[in-house]
This record gives C-alpha cells, structure tokens and sequence, in this order.
C-alpha cells in the first residue's frame, strides 16, 4: 500500500501522533541472547538521551546542569510514571524520583539539530554508542559521556560531584601515580588548547589552582566523608567535564586515537 498517499494520512500519521508524539524513537540493532541484547539496546539508547540532555544544557543553560530533562523509556517505566532530574538553582536543591508530572520539554527543532551536528559532532558521538569495536579515545568519550549522564541523574549532590570527577578521570587517569597533577595539567591544557577554548591563555596558573581545589573536595568527599559541595562548585566541575568531552571528540577527529598522545601533548604544553 506504499502507493496509496490516503493511507499515511488517515492511518499511519494519525497512530504515530497518538503513539509517539512528544517522544523520541529509538532504532537500532543490538546481538547476543535475549536479554544480552535488551540490556545493550536500553544501555546505548540511554546514552543518546545522556547526549541530548547533555545538548540541551549547553544549548540553552550555557552549562551542563539546570534543566529538567526527563529520561522515560518504557522498557523501564512503572506504574505510568517518569524518571526525573530536577534542579532548583534558587534554593540550591536537587530533586530527584518517579514523578507523575511531566518533567519541562526539551525542545528540538531544525535549527538546534543543525548546530548540534555542526558545532558539537552530534553524528560522531551517535556512532560511537552503536560501534562495536572501539578505539581507546572513543571508548574513553562513551566511558565519560556515561558518568556525565549518571551525575545528571543523581539526586545527592557530593554524589554527583563525584561522578562529574569519574567522567574527568576517565579521561585522563593513564596510570596509577600522580593522578592529580595529570587530571590538573591535562584538565587545564585540553580546555585551554582544545577547539572551544573553554579557558583562556592567560588564566592557566588561575585555573590549575582551581582545579586542584575543587578535586581536593572531591577527595575530601571520597576519602573522609566530608559533605561540602554547593551548587556553584557542582556546575563548575560539569562544566568541565563536559567541555573537555567535546573537545576529546575534535581531537579524535584530528587523529588522536588514546590518551597517550593527549597526554604526551598536554605535558609538553
């Protein structure tokens, strides 16, 4: 019936309206037994969505946190309700659970999605979630992408704190020693040098310091149990994380395949 025009008006477009409108269509080919496969599909399907929220802050907040991104798939709903991030800059709160209410839309239109995919490699990060076989750099992107996702959805915020720092470390933690100096040098460098020049030339010694204090609180955090974060520190470190995802994929664009060769220019940097 593909010839009969009369079809998709009074059948086809109508059931995708009642079905799928407001929502996003997942497609994609996943292998392994039952359940091997679902688990992958839902896995990657969920890190679209931890892409397009990821999209979203940037596009619309400036920065990685403050909007209300619902992630809703039905393989995971219950009891008709939606999973929810909520974020209440005024009163410094995070708010997070099964809700009812729907979270605040997330608006995509021809526009957005046109500088999505030539400002911030939407294609490139989309075929890396589906790729089988993976380089180093392109399985540290989708390792850091993950954490940043996991931060967004976490209700406590020294938890999410935290997880913006795994996704940072996922990037430059090489080896075992001198783990801070290479996540400060190479944090530093890459947002400084890399495409979006998050940092300035001139505010290098400024910001290492910074970095270095707020992943004291992370430590502090980690290996004392010391609540400290506010709100401000929490944006700050997704703001790093982020950017430096961005700018990992340019440079994986240019022919950088591991964190080697980041590492071997940050430190002659």
């Amino acid at each position: 019936r593909a010839s009969d025009e009369s079809y998709y008006e009074e059948d086809v477009i109508p059931f995708l309206e009642k079905n799928y409108s407001e929502t996003i269509v997942f497609k994609g080919t996943s292998y392994g037994d039952t359940r091997k496969a679902r688990d992958k599909f839902i896995g990657n399907c969920k890190l679209v969505i931890n892409l397009l929220r990821m999209f979203s802050c940037l596009l619309y907040d400036g920065g990685f946190l403050g909007k209300t991104i619902g992630i809703d798939l039905r393989s995971n709903k219950s009891i008709g309700s939606a999973y929810n991030l909520s974020i209440n800059t005024e009163e410094n709160e995070i708010s997070y659970g099964w809700s009812s209410t729907e979270p605040n839309s997330l608006i995509l239109n021809s526009a957005i999605l046109q500088e999505m995919r030539e400002s911030y490699f939407f294609f490139f990060f989309r075929e890396i979630m589906w790729k089988t076989e993976l380089t180093d750099m392109e399985a540290t992107i989708k390792t850091a992408l993950t954490w940043i996702g996991e931060a967004q959805n976490e209700k406590d915020i020294d938890m999410a704190f935290i997880k913006f720092w795994i996704a940072i470390e996922a990037i430059f933690s090489i080896a075992t020693d001198k783990i801070q100096e290479r996540i400060v040098v190479g944090l530093v460098t890459l947002l400084t040098f890399g495409h979006y020049n998050y940092f300035q030339l001139a505010d290098k010694s400024s910001n290492a310091k910074r970095i270095k204090k707020l992943y004291d609180l992370r430590c502090n955090i980690v290996h004392c149990g010391k609540q400290v974060v506010g709100y401000e520190e929490l944006k700050e470190v997704s703001e790093y994380a982020g950017w430096a995802v961005l700018a990992l994929v340019d440079l994986n664009k240019k022919g950088f395949e591991n964190r080697q060769q980041l590492w071997h220019e940050s430190s002659r940097l």
